[in-house]
């Protein structure tokens, strides 16, 4: 339903992207390791807090880490307490969602 509203206003891409993040939403942000470690890994969460809700946030941290080379997305999860192996799980569905949408609805995003 997100993606079909998304397309009425033109935010396809976005409504694609914040289907595949709420699918992976419980572990995109990792909290690992002892009481200091969870602490920093809060720290690095704030800067992607979006004032409109945690679905903005989520689009948020999938936008950023878009925006990163592949080569250097692994390192950028490290450093911003990002789970890489959900990210890469947000972006194989939404390369799946596009194609479903191409494919069956004529939708091209």
């Amino acid at each position: 339903k997100i993606i079909l509203d998304s397309c009425r206003y033109q935010l396809q891409r976005e409504g694609v992207v914040l289907a595949a993040v709420m699918a992976n939403a419980s572990s995109i942000f990792c909290r690992v390791g002892t009481s200091e470690d969870k602490s920093k890994s809060d720290c690095l969460k704030v800067q992607f807090c979006h004032c409109d809700g945690d679905l903005f946030t989520l689009l948020s941290v999938y936008k950023e880490w878009e925006s990163v080379s592949q080569r250097s997305q692994n390192k950028w999860c490290w450093e911003n307490s990002i789970n890489a192996k959900s990210m890469r799980r947000c972006n194989e569905t939404v390369l799946e969602l596009e194609n479903c949408l191409k494919n069956e609805l004529n939708i091209i995003i």
